[in-house]
């Protein structure tokens, strides 16, 4: 089975342009909801410190909007990326030092970025991780094909556009 990753605009502020996922599958049925949609519905109920994790990563996905995608604001995980970015990294608001809630993308450009999705991490190392295993290891082999496609002059960033000439897709 063919299943195809969607790249669609989210949400733009001033600095930031943040793009999501929608999955295609063999039959061209396309999932209802994006990505991010996903995260948000997953946490938008829960309570007490989930519920102020999930709302931090939204507040920095707004702030690093107004003041651009630095890499410092962003937790390397691989060829992808993870909200939220190291406590002492993050000079613009205090984070959580034992935050468990992870929002996995990709960081394009101080621009451009591309949010997925994520859960709540249970133990080191997102790869050991039940709840979170499966989003790092597919974020990580979107990351590589896009990146691919911009080596190979198929996507185009342009100041805070990713563009191309056929669909703004990748195989996963």
């Amino acid at each position: 089975m063919n299943i195809f990753a969607h790249i669609e605009p989210f949400q733009e502020f001033d600095d930031v342009m943040y793009y999501t996922l929608r999955f295609e599958y063999d039959d061209e049925e396309f999932d209802s909801f994006s990505e991010m949609e996903k995260f948000i519905e997953k946490f938008k109920t829960t309570g007490g410190d989930i519920y102020e994790e999930f709302s931090t990563i939204l507040t920095l996905i707004k702030e690093i909007g107004y003041r651009g995608a630095k890499a410092k604001y962003f937790r390397s995980e691989e060829l992808a990326e993870a909200l939220p970015g190291r406590p002492s990294r993050t000079d613009f608001m205090t984070i959580n030092i034992d935050s468990k809630v992870r929002l996995y993308c990709i960081r394009l450009s101080e621009s451009v970025v591309i949010l997925y999705n994520g859960d709540i991490k249970t133990v080191n190392g997102a790869e050991f991780c039940p709840n979170v295993k499966g989003y790092f290891r597919e974020i990580n082999k979107i990351a590589k094909n896009i990146t691919r496609e911009i080596r190979d002059n198929h996507f185009i960033l342009e100041h805070k556009c990713i563009r191309c000439d056929d669909e703004l897709s990748v195989e996963i």
